[in-house]
């Protein structure tokens, strides 16, 4: 099975194409990246590289967001107009699932903190999955600012547990949690790879683990998720 990832929702964006479970194979974009023409590019090139036609893709997995609001716009709208033209099946995951499933493990919770700007993450409070598919929300997805973070944390996190902050919000969540003298907890920063905006091969995997869950979503229902109102990122 061919999965394509689409993710646009942070600063470094792309298209994945996970083969079989393994891979995945990347084009990603820094900077430029929000733009459909760039991800549409990103596409074309990925596939190019890999010399297969749009057609041999059996499913596309898009990043619904929180995140920038003109980035997650973009990649839906590419992701549906790849799918939908050529009636290749299509599922939307959550792009704070797809940084945290970059940085779980064992006995600790993930905080997947995406840069929001004017001092606020859009967080997610997120554990390991046993079967190691998908990770488990244990909150809502929010956009906060840091001073709030800490009380937000305390009134939703497990007791006795680490927590690790992964995304590209991650230092600046975690200074704000250490400043924070109720916290009580052991905070630890996800390793370097795992501290950036999601990845189009995370978005991928997560895809396929929700299509093999739950089965393709209906694409006149698949909308982006912004969370916070307002003019575009």
């Amino acid at each position: 099975m061919k999965i394509l990832g689409i993710e646009a929702s942070g600063a470094i964006s792309g298209a994945a194409l996970l083969i079989d479970e393994h891979g995945p194979s990347t084009v990603e974009l820094a900077g430029r990246g929000r733009h459909a023409r760039s991800v549409s590019e990103a596409v074309a090139m990925l596939l190019q590289s890999l010399d297969l036609e749009p057609s041999a893709v059996d499913l596309v997995a898009v990043g619904r967001g929180p995140g920038s609001f003109t980035g997650v716009r973009v990649a839906m709208g590419v992701a549906k107009g790849f799918a939908v033209g050529r009636g290749i099946e299509i599922v939307g995951v959550s792009s704070l699932a797809a940084i945290a499933a970059s940085a779980c493990v064992e006995g600790s919770v993930v905080l997947a903190a995406a840069d929001a700007r004017r001092g606020e993450i859009y967080a997610g409070l997120f554990a390991p999955d046993p079967t190691a598919l998908l990770p488990l929300p244990l909150s809502e997805e929010v956009a906060i600012g840091l001073p709030r973070l800490g009380g937000w944390l305390r009134a939703g996190l497990p007791k006795g547990l680490a927590l690790t902050v992964a995304g590209d919000g991650a230092e600046k969540a975690a200074a704000a949690l250490l400043d924070d003298p109720e916290l009580e907890l052991p905070v630890r920063l996800a390793a370097p790879e795992a501290r950036r905006s999601a990845a189009p091969g995370c978005v991928a995997r997560l895809g396929l683990a929700r299509h093999r869950a739950d089965g393709a979503d209906d694409p006149e229902a698949l909308d982006p998720v912004y969370i916070r109102p307002g003019v575009g990122g």
